[in-house]
């Protein structure tokens, strides 16, 4: 079952209970597990009970879209009103996002615990038992991606080495040359930073993640250091991942079984494939405050033609920076921004 080049189908189709998955399979599960997620916080949360009070059922993806979109400022204004669980069974994270006031994400262990299955399953196509993983990234938050990525690692037999934010390219490089990595996970920044004195080193994958990487970047990273080079997307509000590349390294294949994910207009209003507009993320797991079509800032599209990997899953293209979503309309032209 499943595509040789997708690492995630297979753990998908597993998860459904669908032995030859389809598209079709997966929009009715998402749609049975929206349904479900939104009795939950109805029942659980205050702010969803008033905020959907009268609202029409939802039987349908189209009933779902004249749900209203979940902006940041509200989740920043409601967020101890969106709990849905009693505060010990909470672990929490937090970001500052874009305002002095921080946005405060609440994740039970079950949450963080799919993520690390995700992590698990999506490092099977570039890391095997017994090899490397060298840490570039924040690695200090008790539950925070690293430590979740580490836990990931451990499943895999793998070592996970977490170094942390090097001061600079070179230190970066010294890390690199003194732990021999087959894996090197880092953001953006850090992995371009090694071109400048990089000449000698040597390791098979390097997965970028935290920032948004053009492809005229990757291709130099892959060029310098004759490396594959992965994607992840991920947001503190999904929990640290969402989407990562497969081999064909065309654009995003996402966690379908526990986000719902989709391109909507400044209205909400889903747009159809190929359009760019808002990336707008439901949580499809009930636990401590499902996020129900929340409008990241981010800007992305559903790509038309299927991942050269022949999977069946949606491929999600390279995401937009935040900054260019304020007074984003929708459209089929992608925005002209560099990669965040």
């Amino acid at each position: 079952m499943g595509c040789e080049l997708c690492c995630l189908e297979a753990w998908i189709g597993a998860k459904i209970c669908v032995p030859k998955l389809s598209l079709k399979d997966i929009r009715a599960y998402q749609l049975a597990a929206v349904e479900r997620v939104l009795n939950y916080v109805v029942q659980s949360a205050p702010f969803y009970r008033e905020r959907f009070r009268g609202a029409p059922e939802v039987r349908s993806f189209s009933d779902f879209e004249r749900l209203p979109l979940l902006t940041a400022d509200e989740l920043i204004s409601n967020g101890q009103r969106m709990l849905c669980v009693e505060q010990e069974h909470v672990c929490r994270v937090y970001t500052s996002g874009t305002t002095a006031a921080p946005k405060r994400l609440r994740f039970t262990e079950a949450e963080l615990e799919a993520t690390v299955e995700y992590f698990t399953e999506g490092s099977r196509q570039f890391l095997r038992r017994g090899e490397r993983a060298l840490l570039l990234f924040p690695c200090e938050a008790e539950n925070g991606a690293a430590q979740l990525f580490l836990r990931a690692l451990k499943r895999l037999g793998a070592e996970g080495i977490p170094y942390g934010i090097p001061a600079d390219g070179a230190e970066a490089c010294r890390a690199v040359l003194e732990t021999m990595p087959s894996l090197i996970l880092a953001a953006p920044a850090t992995a371009l930073s090694m071109l400048a004195c990089g000449e000698n080193l040597s390791f098979d994958t390097l997965l970028v993640s935290g920032d948004a990487l053009s492809e005229d970047a990757a291709r130099l990273l892959r060029e310098r250091f004759h490396c594959d080079v992965f994607q992840q997307y991920g947001l503190t509000e999904s929990a640290f991942g969402l989407g990562v590349d497969c081999r064909a390294f065309h654009g995003y294949h996402l966690r379908e079984t526990d986000y719902y994910v989709e391109i909507a207009d400044e209205k909400g209003k889903a747009l159809p494939t190929g359009e760019f507009g808002r990336v707008v993320i439901t949580s499809l797991l009930c636990g401590a405050m499902p996020l129900i079509r929340y409008d990241t800032g981010d800007i992305g599209r559903y790509l038309s033609e299927p991942c050269a990997c022949g999977s069946v899953l949606p491929l999600l293209d390279r995401i937009r920076p935040r900054d260019v979503a304020k007074g984003y309309h929708g459209g089929s032209d992608s925005p002209a921004v560099p990669g965040r």
